[in-house]
């Protein structure tokens, strides 16, 4: 890879071994060796979750802590690549958390874990 003379390095990320990116530039034919003059290099943030893999289950103020661990037991009994946001009404306030694992979220789970919090 070649650097165009107008091309600044914004973050050392782009040197990383093994970085996602993204590379703009131009593939140039020089001496029969092909090379990429970059004009500009993006990273790729490959940790970030898609939107609609991302689900939030809300639990209402005063619901038992039986009905909650089981709703525990059944995200936990269901790996996958779903990112899972509990939010707690506690009072006038509300708490959010991220599970620390990632779950097969379908819409039969989604059935289950609102019939297990509606008891």
């Amino acid at each position: 890879m070649l650097f165009s003379p107008n091309f600044t390095p914004k973050t050392l990320f782009y040197y990383l071994e093994d970085s996602a990116l993204i590379v703009k530039g131009k593939v140039d034919n020089r001496d029969d060796k092909l090379q990429i003059v970059v004009d500009s290099i993006v990273p790729i943030d490959t940790k970030r979750t898609p939107q609609d893999m991302i689900h939030e289950i809300f639990i209402k103020n005063g619901t038992p802590k039986d009905r909650m661990e089981k709703v525990s037991e059944l995200l936990k009994t269901h790996p996958g690549d779903h990112e899972i946001t509990i939010t707690i009404e506690s009072g006038n306030n509300l708490k959010k958390i991220t599970l620390p694992y990632k779950v097969d979220f379908t819409p039969e789970l989604e059935t289950q874990v609102e019939k297990t919090l509606q008891g």
